[in-house]
């Protein structure tokens, strides 16, 4: 529940509309404090030419998404996003757990064509700390 009272009250796909405010949202997340390198933990800065950070220590590139659950994902992240709140909303709101045919439904209605194998993955991704 405490996930469901955390969710913006316009949704998320309002509040975070372009791929940008999601990945500026996730490092808000990921870092709270500051940016910086998980591999050194040096200052990063974000490159121009792609959604990815680097560091001026080491020179790696991390991308926001590194070391975590949604690493080396093709799926965009706004998808990732809306995803959870209906996870979470089906979790919380109606206290069952949510099923990837309907998963699948909800987001095919709202014009995003993923596959069952695809929702079942991001489904057992996303039901990890739920």
């Amino acid at each position: 529940m405490c996930l469901y009272l955390c969710l913006p009250e316009e949704g998320v796909l309002r509040a975070f509309p372009t791929e940008a405010a999601c990945r500026t949202r996730l490092a808000a997340i990921r870092w709270p404090n500051d940016i910086s390198c998980p591999v050194c933990g040096g200052g990063v800065w974000q490159l121009k030419s792609r959604p990815v950070y680097e560091c001026g220590s080491c020179g790696s590139q991390p991308s926001i998404t590194a070391g975590t659950a949604l690493a080396n994902t093709r799926i965009p992240l706004k998808t990732w996003f809306r995803t959870a709140e209906l996870v979470i909303e089906e979790h919380a709101v109606r206290h069952r757990d949510p099923y990837v045919a309907g998963l699948q439904r909800a987001l095919q209605s709202e014009g995003i064509p993923l596959s069952r194998k695809a929702v079942g993955r991001m489904l057992k991704i996303l039901q990890v700390d739920l």
